[in-house]
């Protein structure tokens, strides 16, 4: 005796819907006269293209939501460690004079030099942040040629810095991470809240 083929795979898929089929179909269920079979299957054809559009729609404000969100977060980093002084510097944008250090607070190694700025004309600005590497030899005192872009509270080398480079990666970095949980928290919460309508 033949032996018959049993077939194996994935389930049929309903056809997605078109927006004009989907308008053709809610006017045929708004029409009436329709077998309940009939009925059934448009309005699970319907339903399962709104909620396709609904998903599609949550996640586009999600990605705008993470892609915001990091914008933002590089635009905060950015203004913390002074990254547009920073370019003005090494493009040489600012005012000559004199950086000089001042005994530093730190408990081990210090980042950052704080010290004071004097200008040409001999005002002199504190608390300020020299954004360059001193000599071996510098202590409290300790004078040194830079340049102040703007209103800056960081001076800079007469040269400029490099420092804008890591400045960058560090925007680059924070901005990335804050935009990755911000999507990732918001598809883990979409997730939960699909789970709980399968649920009831």
């Amino acid at each position: 005796m033949a032996s018959r083929k049993q077939h194996s795979g994935p389930p049929h898929r309903q056809a997605r819907l078109s927006r004009g089929q989907a308008a053709e179909a809610r006017e045929k269920l708004a029409a009436g006269g329709l077998s309940h079979k009939e009925r059934h299957k448009l309005v699970s054809a319907v339903r399962a293209r709104d909620e396709a559009a609904s998903r599609r729609s949550l996640e586009t404000r999600h990605v705008i939501m993470a892609v915001a969100g990091t914008l933002i977060a590089m635009a905060v980093v950015g203004a913390m460690v002074g990254l547009v002084p920073a370019i003005h510097a090494a493009s040489g944008q600012g005012t000559r004079g004199t950086f000089i250090v001042e005994p530093q607070l730190c408990v081990h190694r210090c980042t950052r030099t704080a010290g004071s700025f004097r200008y040409a004309d001999g005002e002199t600005v504190p608390d300020l942040v020299y954004a360059g590497s001193l000599p071996l030899d510098a202590h409290p005192g300790t004078t040194l040629p830079a340049i102040r872009p703007g209103g800056s509270e960081f001076v800079y080398p007469p040269h400029g810095s490099l420092s804008w480079i890591s400045d960058v990666a560090i925007m680059v970095v924070v901005g990335c991470a804050v935009g990755f949980l911000l999507l990732a928290s918001t598809l883990g919460l979409r997730r939960r809240n699909t789970s709980r309508t399968g649920l009831a």
